[in-house]
């Protein structure tokens, strides 16, 4: 997939998400909406600046509108399932297990090319961990959100 069309589609996927939440925000709680919208307003600018940056390689790469490679749909199709199956594990298995595992075995996935598989395994288990980890510690720790508990933890 070329890094503009991600880029893109990140971009569109963040704006989608931000005005989800936009549209389903209900002002008339009683309580506050400083960090609905502060999060709603983070997520939108993500979108803007990926949305910005993938059109700005996409002059880069593809200077006369012709792309020099095709997309990979297998990586799309593949990051969608995942996605799926992350969503359906997220009550069942708890926030961690199913975070580090998603994060775990969609970067084995979408990394690994035929090179060390120790390696990989290795990176993957500390990226989902270290990734997992540092949401948790945003959440519990710095907003005192609680992350889903499941049966796993």
């Amino acid at each position: 997939m070329l890094k503009c069309t991600a880029d893109i589609g990140s971009g569109l996927g963040f704006l989608a998400i931000a005005a989800a939440f936009f549209f389903q925000h209900d002002e008339s709680t009683g309580v506050s909406h400083a960090f609905p919208l502060l999060l709603m307003g983070i997520i939108a600018w993500g979108g803007v600046y990926y949305l910005g940056k993938g059109l700005l390689e996409y002059c880069k790469e593809c200077p006369h509108g012709e792309c020099p490679e095709g997309e990979h749909w297998g990586n799309i199709f593949w990051l969608s399932f995942m996605a799926f199956a992350y969503a359906a594990a997220i009550p069942v298995l708890g926030y961690w297990w199913s975070t580090g595992m998603f994060l775990a075995v969609t970067y084995m996935g979408l990394v690994f090319k035929n090179g060390n598989p120790v390696r990989m395994l290795i990176n993957a288990v500390l990226f989902g961990g270290g990734f997992s980890f540092l949401v948790w510690l945003g959440f519990v720790k710095l907003m005192s959100v609680p992350t889903p508990e499941g049966a796993l933890w």
